[in-house]
């Protein structure tokens, strides 16, 4: 996987991934990919390998 041009590409690829087949309804699919695109809206930082 990767590397990535951007958050975008790579939010892109892990959503493109989304399957329903691991929760006990479709609702709670449903509510869990609106969660995670919420959480995708988010501003996130990346640190630097040197950083850590």
């Amino acid at each position: 996987m990767g590397p990535f041009g951007d958050e975008n590409e790579l939010h892109d690829f892990l959503m493109g991934l989304a399957s329903g087949h691991g929760f006990d309804t479709t609702a709670e699919y449903i509510k869990a990919l609106a969660q995670a695109n919420e959480i995708q809206k988010c501003p996130h930082k990346s640190l630097s390998p040197m950083a850590i």
